[in-house]
């Protein structure tokens, strides 16, 4: 079972990253700065909108580093990944699903419907 131990490791971690950097936002405990956070023009046009643009972002984050972590515990019953070449393929597939998996929720729907009455 712990064929692929260290690359499970690096992308487990990778996806508990994600998750620590999107939670503050989808909880909206990070008021609007230049450094951490959606930092789009729609996101400045109010303090109300920097928080609904962040938390759709911030959820969207978490999911991704949810599907990152399912992907590492997966990773662990594949066989062993001799060459480095697919070692990267592994990570870029993982990487891959997060990303889509994360664009394509609807965990913030609510919100999004929230702001556009507004």
């Amino acid at each position: 079972m712990l064929h692929n131990f260290a690359l499970s490791l690096v992308i487990f971690m990778s996806g508990l990253i994600f998750i620590f950097i999107g939670l503050p936002l989808f909880f909206m405990k990070i008021p609007p700065n230049g450094f951490y956070g959606i930092r789009i023009a729609k996101a400045y046009e109010s303090e109300e909108s920097w928080y609904n643009v962040n938390k759709i972002g911030g959820g969207k984050v978490v999911v991704a580093g949810v599907i990152l972590m399912v992907c590492a515990v997966l990773l662990l019953f594949v066989p062993q990944i001799h060459h480095k070449q697919h070692e990267a393929i592994a990570c870029m597939i993982s990487f891959g699903l997060a990303i889509a998996g994360g664009a394509s929720t609807k965990i913030s729907g609510i919100c999004v419907s929230e702001a556009a009455k507004k």
